[in-house]
């Protein structure tokens, strides 16, 4: 991980901001929530970096992850969130999604999981609130990256060399808590050995897009394709740092997540 984003992280943490570290020691579910989260971890067939940092350095923003490990640990599952709001608004979508993760992990499509995200706010929250979702599933015995997308922008997939966007079929341009009772869809792909995927929130699209007249998906596509690297480990870490020397700083102006899963 850069330096100057571990020193400024480490400083942070020194000051009481809480950090979240899953693990992944007997537990078959991990979850993380709208804090700092900065770890590699392993699930089965998949290696996976994880950052993310709230807007501004402070101790919780609007973007949640979570990562759990399913079906006789055959299926994981990967879901990123970001709230239209920060503080009061996703901490209580996160506490929520907390209290139901086990059941909404279970669910047997990403389409299902976003649609019991949907109702899950139309029938709870306090006040208005819409979020953005990419949902994901690996799944270890054939090989299947079955995604969804409510509203959020489409993950990155690395292959042979060459960035591309993860498109979706069907009707996915709804966030959740939009529209009650939305039909969400979802798409397969097959990964090949070597691939790579980046899942991401707005925050990543800010970084690299100080010009608002240029598409932030095609930017984000040009930064991607400019880090050279042979190894995750090494994209993940030049990454980073590209998105901290275009930021001017390791404090984003917009809550940060991302999470660069490759295929092993």
């Amino acid at each position: 991980m850069p330096g100057r984003l571990i020193e400024w992280l480490e400083q942070k943490k020194s000051a009481g901001v809480g950090f979240i570290d899953p693990g992944l020691e007997a537990c078959s579910q991990i979850a993380g929530n709208n804090a700092f989260a900065m770890n590699g971890f392993e699930v089965p067939g998949l290696g996976c970096h994880l950052l993310s940092i709230p807007l501004h350095g402070e101790k919780a923003g609007g973007d949640i992850h979570y990562v759990a490990v399913c079906g006789q640990r055959m299926k994981s599952k990967f879901l990123l969130i970001d709230t239209m709001g920060h503080g009061e608004a996703a901490a209580w979508l996160s506490d929520k999604l907390l209290e139901t993760m086990g059941a909404l992990a279970g669910s047997p499509g990403n389409h299902l999981l976003l649609e019991e995200i949907n109702r899950l706010i139309h029938n709870g929250a306090r006040s208005p609130l819409f979020a953005t979702v990419a949902a994901a599933t690996y799944n270890q015995t054939d090989h299947s990256w079955t995604y969804a997308y409510a509203g959020h922008p489409g993950m990155l997939l690395k292959r042979k060399g060459q960035w591309s966007e993860l498109h979706a079929g069907g009707y996915s341009t709804f966030a959740v808590g939009v529209v009650r009772d939305f039909k969400y869809y979802e798409t397969t792909t097959t990964l090949e050995p070597g691939d790579w995927v980046l899942m991401y929130t707005d925050g990543v699209l800010d970084a690299v897009n100080p010009d608002p007249n240029y598409a932030s998906r095609k930017a984000l596509l040009d930064v991607a394709t400019m880090v050279e690297a042979e190894t995750p480990d090494d994209f993940f870490t030049r990454f980073v740092e590209k998105l901290v020397d275009m930021n001017h700083s390791p404090g984003f102006d917009e809550d940060l997540t991302m999470i660069l899963i490759d295929h092993r």
